[in-house]
């Protein structure tokens, strides 16, 4: 077993000087990957911690081992489309949806013939965001800008947008979820043409659920049909 004490103090350190040291900042954060073995696994989540905000940290998947691991790997380790390109995600988001929407006939068969509308956007995301202090603070203003983006990307101006607000631990949630929750429910008036649906109400207890899991919403089949029949009604009341 290895002990080297706490290294998270002196890594974050030469992370935070590494970055201020560059000429050109990323944008909206960098990312930092920690490549090493079991001794990078006992800090890097420390360091995560003291970063929030700053820099995205991820590490490799696994463990190194030792260097003849890492001069084997490093080069799956800190590809680019995996672990360090700023905003990966969003461009997946966008580019899955023009690709579908562009072929019809290969992703829905039975559609063929008829021309696809991009007719409205549910959002049911969040989870990420209420595990970091700077992220759960800035929550409003981020959705805020990714709901106009994505309105000018796929260029429906009005596109009818529902957010599912977080409610997986009913009103026991701890804290940061409960700052996404309620600036997911705030959201709406500030916006045109969307609405928020409190899933609160859909959290079942342990015990009305198969299996009783200490999981998101109990893995409550139930839960999740009435939230989307929820999301469906606010739909379809802003497609009118």
């Amino acid at each position: 077993m290895h002990d080297v004490g706490n290294l998270a103090p002196k890594v974050t350190e030469v992370v935070e000087a590494a970055l201020k040291a560059r000429k050109n900042p990323s944008r909206p954060i960098p990312r930092v990957l920690f490549i090493g073995d079991s001794i990078t696994g006992g800090y890097w989540a420390q360091v995560q911690k003291n970063l929030d905000g700053k820099a995205f940290v991820a590490k490799n998947p696994g463990n190194g081992e030792h260097s003849g691991t890492g001069a084997r790997m490093v080069d799956q380790w800190v590809d680019l489309k995996q672990y360090l390109l700023n905003g990966q995600e969003y461009l997946e988001l966008i580019n899955g949806v023009k690709q579908t929407l562009a072929d019809i006939p290969r992703y829905c068969p039975d559609f063929a013939d008829r021309s696809p509308e991009l007719a409205g956007l549910v959002w049911f995301q969040g989870i990420a965001d209420a595990g970091s202090p700077a992220f759960s603070a800035a929550y409003a203003k981020n959705l805020t800008g990714l709901i106009q983006d994505l309105r000018k990307e796929w260029n429906t101006p009005a596109l009818p947008v529902v957010i599912a607000a977080l409610g997986q631990y009913g009103e026991k949630m701890q804290p940061l979820l409960r700052k996404v929750h309620d600036a997911q429910m705030a959201l709406p008036p500030a916006i045109p043409h969307t609405a928020a649906v409190d899933t609160i109400p859909y959290f079942l207890p342990k015990e009305q659920s198969p299996g009783g899991r200490e999981w998101d919403y109990h893995n409550n089949a139930e839960s999740f049909l009435l939230i989307g029949e929820a999301t469906g009604k606010e739909m379809l009341r802003l497609m009118k």
